[in-house]
């Protein structure tokens, strides 16, 4: 696909890598919050809730990062 649409193939790749290791950290049911959230004694919602704000910065960082290496590569 990223050939197909004229992308850069690593960048589509690092890409996907980024949004699978987000999802698996961010995700109510995954194995790490619920794993973390068992360890620390607070529930999901509340480790998410806590976890929020530095995801919505990494998000952001990690969003102009790609933007800027897609138009330098």
């Amino acid at each position: 696909i990223a050939f197909a649409i004229g992308a850069n193939p690593l960048l589509v790749g690092a890409a996907c890598v980024s949004a699978s290791a987000a999802s698996s950290s961010y995700y109510i049911g995954a194995d790490a919050v619920l794993l973390t959230s068992a360890s620390t004694e607070v529930t999901p919602k509340g480790y998410i809730d806590a976890l929020f704000p530095y995801a919505g910065i990494a998000y952001i960082l990690s969003t102009a990062a790609y933007v800027a290496a897609g138009l330098i590569l």
